[in-house]
C-alpha cells in the first residue's frame, strides 16, 4: 500500500534557523512523536523506535533513518525504512526550505509511504488518518524546537 502526503508549512524563523534544526538527527528525533528509544549513529544516520497504534494493532517498530541535506537546493530528503509488527515501512520525505520577505521561512513538503505486511491490511482510511497525525505533530514540534534554537 502506498500513501502519499504533501503541504506546506510556515514557520516564524530564518532559513537559516530552520535548516539548523532540520540537518540535526538530535532535533529531528525531539520532533518524533512516541519515541521509545533512538541512537545517534553519526550526523545523517539515527535509529529511533516508536511506539505506534493503528486501529486494533499496536506495537513498536524500529527505524533506520537517514538525512540526506542538499543545501544548494534549499532541500532537505529524509529517507525511513522501518520494520515492526509484521510490517515494512519506508518512507521517502523532501522539505525544500522556501524564503519568505518577511525573515520566515516556508517548507514545502511530500512524502511517500510504502507499507508492506499486516499494517497494509489495517486500511488506507486508518492509515491516511495516522500518517496526517504524524506529520502533524512533526511540524508542530518543528516549530517549536526551530523557535526555542539558539539563532544563527
Amino acid at each position: 500500500m502506498q500513501l502519499k502526503y504533501n503541504g506546506q508549512e510556515q514557520i516564524q524563523a530564518a532559513p537559516s534557523d530552520v535548516w539548523k534544526v532540520l540537518a540535526s538527527p538530535a532535533d529531528i528525533i525531539a520532533c518524533l512523536p512516541d519515541v521509545a528509544s533512538s541512537k545517534i549513529v553519526d550526523d545523517q544516520h539515527f535509529r529511533v523506535v516508536v511506539n505506534v497504534s493503528v486501529g486494533a494493532v499496536g506495537g513498536a517498530l524500529d527505524f533506520e533513518v537517514e538525512l540526506q541535506p542538499k543545501p544548494a537546493l534549499n532541500t532537505m530528503v529524509v529517507k525511513l525504512v522501518g520494520s515492526g509488527l509484521g510490517s515494512s515501512v519506508d518512507l521517502m520525505a523532501t522539505a525544500a526550505i522556501i524564503d519568505k520577505a518577511d525573515g520566515s521561512t516556508t517548507l514545502d513538503w511530500a512524502g511517500v509511504a510504502t507499507i508492506f505486511g499486516l499494517l497494509s491490511n489495517v486500511g488506507g482510511r486508518v492509515l491516511d488518518a495516522q500518517g496526517e497525525r504524524i506529520f502533524q505533530s512533526v511540524f508542530s514540534n518543528l516549530r517549536k524546537r526551530v523557535n526555542a534554537a539558539p539563532k544563527a
